[in-house]
């Protein structure tokens, strides 16, 4: 008996022993969890980024190539930027332009009008004017009497309606669909060659004006994109905040793209 009672002494814990082992399994138990924790916000910021970086490659191709196809008949076809379309926020330009290419979005005509904005929700959307849209299109293309400047306004009112139809599903036959989520800015430039001045290329030559609305009234030969998108979750942040922190989150979190877009002398 005296023997088992010392070997039972001797094989168990006391209880400031289980205290100190509960101590240290918790600690490593947190440096664990801590460690997992971190790895997995590297992981959702990292994926975020990529998705950033995807969707603005998609919608800078998708802009570029429909640019590159753009349609222009001198005093007829007209190619419109407007700069700041929408004032509150601010940086959010708008392009019209007739393009032909197999690239479209609806419609069963290579031919049609397109047009890239961002609405009110911060969506970059791409709006169309095709042959589906009757005599819209009938009118815009082979305009029987109308002067440059009132095709010019019909095509902004009507592309700028279409643009308020968004189908955000992508829907064939929507006149309006969304591109990509979450833009800050977007800006273009229309860019021209003036070989007598230093530099070449000049910049936002904007100089004609009609309804209100002052745009470029020739195709140019490059075209500048600039597009600001913020990723998901600093997105909600942005938009929740005011003020210094506002501008402090994108000035951290916003991702800037850039792409020039030659179109050459179709003038």
């Amino acid at each position: 008996m005296k023997n088992t009672r010392r070997l039972l002494r001797k094989t168990s814990f006391t209880l400031l022993e289980i205290i100190v082992a509960m101590g240290v399994f918790s600690l490593l138990m947190a440096m664990t969890m801590q460690f997992f924790s971190g790895a997995q916000r590297i992981w959702s910021s990292s994926e975020s980024r990529n998705t950033v970086y995807s969707d603005a490659r998609v919608a800078m191709d998708l802009m570029a190539t429909l640019l590159q196809s753009t349609y222009y008949k001198e005093n007829e076809t007209p190619f419109i930027i407007v700069e700041n379309k929408t004032t509150s926020p601010a940086d959010r330009d708008a392009i019209y332009f007739a393009t032909k290419s197999p690239l479209r979005p609806r419609g069963n005509t290579s031919l049609f009008f397109a047009s890239f904005q961002v609405d009110g929700d911060n969506e970059l959307l791409i709006a169309t004017i095709c042959d589906k849209d009757g005599a819209t299109y009938r009118n815009l293309f082979f305009p029987s009497a109308a002067s440059y400047e009132n095709i010019a306004d019909s095509m902004y009112a009507n592309l700028n309606t279409y643009a308020g139809q968004k189908d955000a599903d992508g829907a064939l036959e929507a006149k309006a669909t969304m591109i990509i989520p979450n833009i800050t800015s977007f800006k273009i430039s229309p860019g021209i060659y003036n070989y007598h001045n230093t530099p070449e290329i000049q910049w936002n030559q904007h100089d004609k004006s009609s309804g209100g609305v002052t745009y470029y009234p020739y195709v140019p030969a490059l075209v500048r994109i600039e597009l600001g998108i913020l990723p998901a979750p600093y997105y909600e942040r942005w938009l929740n905040a005011s003020g210094s922190e506002k501008t402090d989150i994108l000035k951290e979190q916003e991702k800037k793209f850039t792409r020039i877009v030659f179109i050459g002398d179709r003038n």
